[in-house]
């Protein structure tokens, strides 16, 4: 039989247990909770890969898709993903913009949203303003050489987004009926070279 004072101590021992233990549960749901918004905080974008290259419409259509390091894409909703494309000068046989004439650097204008795991990229194989008249016949211009690499935005802050370089690269040839044919070639996780006649 448990007298009056040891059922109380007993009492007073379970109600402690209790009391660790929902501590104990606190902290652990604590340290998740803080586990979670540091892994939100730092996602970002891993896994970029090329899907495909193919010509559409004048343009080497680029499809690539990304993974987030969380393994959850909408960890990455408050993100944005641009192009950042570098140039060397236009060869001196293709009258180009002026911007394009010496080297140059832009950012996209297209910004997509990092949480849906996928992008194109449309390159123009004969770019808006280029005109061809001083190449030779049946001669191939050097390449123009543009690096491109998509990037994440964070905080503000733009970064490059790994594996996602690319080396573009056209030249131009005039053909003995006055057609121009364009090449391009692009290379980077996936390659491809695409040609077509103006």
């Amino acid at each position: 039989m448990v007298s009056m004072y040891e059922a109380r101590q007993n009492k007073e021992k379970v109600s402690r247990t209790i009391f660790i233990k929902k501590r104990e549960t606190e902290k652990k749901t604590s340290a998740e909770n803080n586990k979670n918004v540091h892994q939100l905080q730092n996602a970002t974008i891993t896994d970029f890969k090329s899907l495909s290259m193919n010509l559409r419409d004048g343009c080497l259509e680029h499809t690539f898709k990304w993974q987030s390091s969380t393994g959850n894409l909408k960890d990455l909703n408050n993100y944005k993903v641009r192009e950042k494309v570098t140039w060397f000068p236009v060869p001196t046989v293709i009258d180009a913009p002026a911007e394009y004439q010496t080297q140059g650097m832009h950012n996209g204008l297209a910004v997509s949203e990092a949480q849906y795991g996928e992008g194109i990229d449309l390159n123009k194989l004969f770019p808006t303003g280029f005109t061809y008249n001083n190449l030779q016949l049946g001669v191939p211009s050097n390449p123009w050489e543009v690096n491109q690499v998509f990037q994440i935005e964070k905080n503000g802050n733009w970064m490059n987004i790994p594996n996602s370089n690319f080396i573009i690269r056209r030249w131009f040839t005039k053909l003995a009926n006055n057609k121009i044919v364009a090449h391009l070639y692009k290379e980077g996780d996936k390659s491809q070279s695409v040609a077509i006649y103006l």
